[in-house]
């Protein structure tokens, strides 16, 4: 069970900064481009953290792609969430 809620955690994760990076280079918000690189990384290396109990047999593939398929969703919207209200700060109407 850890496995698949670290593979919904770190999709979620992953997908949120992928989401939020693809939105800073667009909008060149170049000051936001290395941290969200930093915190790509640990999504990435607890992914594959949590991929490799279900890869040794310790799982399903089945329930770890739902669990990471819907961590990804989630993490889309987080994305878009959070950058909604970093613009609202900067006194930008939100995205839509």
């Amino acid at each position: 069970m850890i496995h698949y809620l670290s593979l919904f955690l770190a999709a979620l994760g992953l997908t949120s900064c992928k989401s939020f990076q693809q939105i800073n280079v667009n909008e060149r918000k170049v000051r936001l481009i290395p941290p969200t690189s930093y915190v790509f990384a640990l999504f990435e290396l607890l992914l594959l953290k949590g991929g490799f109990g279900v890869i040794s047999g310790q799982g399903s593939i089945l329930v770890a792609s739902f669990a990471m398929g819907t961590g990804a969703w989630i993490g889309c919207f987080v994305s878009i969430w959070i950058h909604d209200r970093l613009e609202r700060g900067n006194g930008k109407n939100a995205i839509t």
